[in-house]
């Protein structure tokens, strides 16, 4: 029996000291990687911009993904790597008391989920961008750089906020018995 509180004791322990060493690591290798290191995030993103603008794009080697058309490459700054990290961390550290998990098991699965929540944010921030960068009144106000940064902000702040909801209310017991009792209290 000792062991087992042990045991959750250090699950409990090493679990954020995981999560912040896989995100320390990454980092330093997106530090060092180039655009076709990152052909994992930029290869499908490409391809749902490609889907939502009815453009194709051109892999020119090793800038990234050249849309020649509209004059845009989506490359290693436009890859959505950070957001890939910041989603991770915040999965990571979100209470999950619903289910017991093993801590590999778990990191798999935000990893995962990280992964495509990326992509489809990234690529619908993309589409975003394009679209601002030919309003023209918008790049008068602001500049088109200052236009592209905001949208990028405001894109993946509003799905991280999104996600944590989301995440929260599926993985925390606390939540589904708020749940619960407001909605046995409502109808009483």
């Amino acid at each position: 029996m000792p062991f087992n509180i042990l045991s959750t004791h250090m699950y409990k322990n090493l679990k954020p000291i995981l999560y912040l060493a896989v995100f320390i690591l990454l980092k330093y290798l997106h530090s060092i990687s180039t655009s076709m290191d990152l052909l994992f995030l930029l290869s499908p993103t490409s391809y749902i911009v490609e889907l939502m603008i009815d453009i194709e794009s051109t892999l020119i080697r090793p800038n990234g993904y050249y849309f020649p058309i509209i004059d845009v490459l989506i490359d290693k700054s436009c890859s959505g790597f950070n957001l890939l990290l910041i989603c991770l961390l915040m999965l990571g550290f979100l209470p999950k008391d619903k289910f017991k998990i093993p801590i590999l098991v778990e990191l798999l699965m935000s990893i995962s989920v990280a992964y495509i929540f990326t992509i489809l944010v990234n690529a619908l921030r993309i589409y975003v961008c394009i679209y601002v960068s030919h309003v023209q009144k918008i790049n008068d106000w602001l500049g088109q750089d200052i236009a592209h940064s905001a949208v990028g902000i405001f894109t993946n702040l509003s799905f991280l906020i999104l996600l944590f909801i989301l995440v929260h209310f599926l993985f925390s017991n606390k939540n589904n018995e708020k749940l619960t009792i407001s909605v046995m209290d409502t109808t009483h």
